[in-house]
């Protein structure tokens, strides 16, 4: 009489590592990406927030100076630049500027990040 013996054979044994090992490398790919992804979210949105905080300091250095072009760097990262320009074709006692911002970062590995951001502001002629 042939006894049967319980258990899994060694290539059984094998298979199911190769299965597991699949599955835990695609796994760590998988929250490896979703890292990487979470960090280019949030330099986009501190950009974001640089972008709108040097917008809003643009148009007030422009009420109150007159000036119309800023620039520098941000925490030795960023750099940017804001500009006003008059919108041609604009009524002569109400002047429509546009403010524009530019923030950009150079990254080695993908080359330069760049966001934008505008807005239309009305001055009257005797505070330009």
């Amino acid at each position: 009489m042939k006894s049967r013996e319980r258990g899994f054979t060694l290539l059984e044994v094998l298979f199911s590592f190769v299965i597991a090992a699949s599955v835990l490398v695609v796994s760590i790919q998988t929250f490896a990406s979703a890292g990487r992804g979470i960090a280019r979210v949030q330099e986009r949105e501190a950009m974001a927030r640089l972008a709108r905080s040097r917008l809003y300091e643009m148009e007030a250095y422009f009420r109150n100076s007159g000036q119309k072009t800023r620039a520098g760097v941000w925490s030795g990262i960023y750099e940017w630049g804001s500009s006003v320009e008059r919108i041609a074709g604009s009524a002569s006692d109400h002047g429509l500027y546009r403010v524009r911002t530019s923030i950009t970062r150079q990254r080695p590995s993908t080359g330069p990040i760049t966001y934008e951001l505008s807005m239309i502001i009305v001055v009257s002629e005797h505070d330009a």
